[in-house]
């Protein structure tokens, strides 16, 4: 009787190493890039909550009279501090607050000159700079806070 052994199709095992070597280096690529993605993730919160908590002090500014402004920015280097929580909700003080802002007036008046005469003197003020000035966490020390600084103008239409 003749029996033959018919080939049967299969992985070799130096098939399967390589395989798993491939499999694992993809995998330690991956995992490798989680701490990325993570600190990507988080400044992207934080940059959403500073621009909300930016457009609320913007408005509150907005709000006021610019003589208030003009007269503020210019009497207290730090006239108005907002307090604000993770979530970008006003606080009425420090306590709770993870986000400090102030508004720091950044530079005298830009007056307003003449219509047709360069040299002419200023008739009024009419636009004031700012800059939005956040601090966080409030928990750290100074010297251990974040911080983020947004210009900001505002003109007197009056």
């Amino acid at each position: 009787m003749n029996l033959r052994i018919l080939p049967r199709a299969a992985f070799t095992l130096t098939e399967i190493v390589l395989t798993l070597g491939i499999i694992t280096f993809a995998l330690v690529a991956i995992i490798g890039m989680i701490p990325v993605a993570l600190d990507a993730d988080r400044a992207a919160g934080e940059d959403t909550a500073l621009a909300a908590m930016a457009n609320r002090v913007s408005s509150d500014l907005h709000s006021r009279g610019f003589a208030e402004l003009t007269v503020a920015g210019s009497a207290n280097p730090k006239p108005w501090p907002y307090y604000f929580d993770v979530d970008g909700i006003p606080q009425p003080g420090s306590a709770g607050a993870i986000y400090e802002c102030f508004v720091i007036q950044s530079g005298a008046p830009v007056p307003k000159t003449g219509a047709l005469s360069p040299g002419a003197p200023p008739a009024s003020p009419n636009l004031l700079e700012f800059e939005i000035q956040f601090e966080w966490p409030l928990a750290a020390a100074a010297a251990n806070r974040k911080t983020r600084a947004i210009p900001m103008t505002i003109a007197n239409y009056e």
